[in-house]
């Protein structure tokens, strides 16, 4: 690249020249160095933004680590009462066929013990038929006494009489 101050470095110039040249070329490189200055002040204040930003995020990452790890220990602890309840559901249901079979043999009893019943049933029956007829004998037994006495009676007042 070339630039406007060339001729110094050739030695075509006079000492005013020379001079001038020199200031222009302080000059210049004072106004570059304010604009560096400018510019390294705006990036050490956007360095200064982007490391906020950076604690910033790294503030977020932990506590979205944290977060997470309670996520995990909450997911781990559902899982325990998730087994917990499996268990306690394979204990019920174990104990429900347990029941279901004490439930049908106390069915098969009380199947048997209705038939024994029905037959006792059907013997009370048969023996309060008997009883009825039983006692109509009587009734008729008795009556038959009664008028046997009755005659014998009768006979007696008529033997008497006699």
């Amino acid at each position: 690249m070339t630039s406007k101050f060339d001729f110094l470095m050739k030695g075509h110039s006079s000492g005013a020249e020379l001079q001038k040249a020199q200031r222009e070329m302080q000059a210049q490189h004072e106004s570059e160095l304010q604009t560096m200055q400018v510019t390294l002040k705006k990036i050490e204040k956007e360095l200064s933004y982007k490391d906020e930003e950076v604690r910033h995020y790294k503030n977020m990452a932990s506590q979205v680590a944290e977060k997470f790890e309670k996520c995990d220990r909450q997911i781990q602890s559902l899982k325990d009462l998730v087994k917990q309840k499996e268990k306690d559901n394979d204990r019920l249901e174990a104990r429900i066929v347990e029941l279901e079979v004490r439930i049908g043999k106390l069915n098969t009893e009380k199947f048997e013990l209705c038939k024994e019943f029905e037959k006792k049933e059907g013997e009370k029956v048969e023996l309060s038929r008997h009883i009825e007829e039983l006692n109509i004998t009587m009734l008729q037994m008795e009556r038959d006494i009664k008028r046997q006495q009755e005659e014998v009676v009768e006979r007696e007042q008529a033997m008497k009489q006699m």
